[in-house]
């Protein structure tokens, strides 16, 4: 599939140079927790924009653009089958979505913060959820349905924090002593190397040897790596 080609080119391609470079961490220097926390920011931003262009990809094909969850939904299901861990979904303009599992789903994504940014034409991503089909801590990305300038719709994936985390951990192949986390604008950790951190407030994170920042642009997230 052709978006299933292009999401793991660019995730292959970061991940192959990232490696080369974070090689070897470990050795405690600041020059170490520096390039950890540009490298984690990469990765993580790969993954998400990788994700967003296979949708934005999608939502010009006949299938989709049908807005039929009967045609849409092969298409997302091997989407779902060949990304990291996550739930993909098609919302409609009234709230209403579906998902692969579970078809037409009891709620809807009306009390959502990113629903009516996507249903306004704008990607969304960087949003943090307890999802609604699944109970698992999330983030979502987003992308809007359009025929002509009209908003039929919306592809979205509820992308799983911990399998997203661990990716992180061993694409980066951390050793037990080195730390890293990325923080929410509300204070609340969305990343963390131990998964039972997630969702917490990050003011209850153990202050961290030589620890650096640095920010997403794209999450609106900021992520910290350092040392135990």
């Amino acid at each position: 599939m052709r978006q299933k080609a292009l999401y793991l080119g660019i995730v292959l391609l970061i991940v192959v140079v990232i490696v080369v470079i974070v090689t070897g961490f470990g050795s405690k220097e600041k020059g170490d927790a520096e390039m950890g926390v540009s490298a984690a920011v990469a990765l993580t931003e790969s993954h998400i924009e990788g994700l967003v262009t296979s949708m934005q990809v999608m939502a010009l094909t006949n299938e989709v653009q049908s807005a039929d969850w009967g045609t849409i939904e092969p298409l997302l299901a091997e989407f779902e089958e060949d990304s990291i861990p996550l739930v993909a979904w098609f919302a409609l303009p009234d709230a209403s979505y579906y998902t692969v599992d579970t078809g037409l789903a009891s709620g809807n994504l009306s009390d959502r913060e990113y629903f009516p940014v996507v249903m306004g034409g704008d990607t969304a991503v960087g949003y943090t959820v307890v999802s609604k089909s699944t109970g698992r801590e999330s983030t979502v990305a987003a992308v809007p349905v359009k025929d002509g300038s009209a908003v039929i719709g919306a592809l979205g994936a509820s992308i799983y924090l911990d399998e997203l985390s661990q990716s992180i951990v061993d694409d980066l192949r951390l050793s037990d002593d080195i730390v890293f986390y990325a923080v929410d604008g509300n204070g609340v950790i969305t990343l963390h190397s131990d998964a039972d951190m997630i969702m917490e407030n990050a003011s209850d994170q153990d202050d961290l040897c030589d620890a650096e920042s640095a920010a997403s642009s794209l999450l609106g997230w900021t992520f910290y790596f350092g040392y135990e």
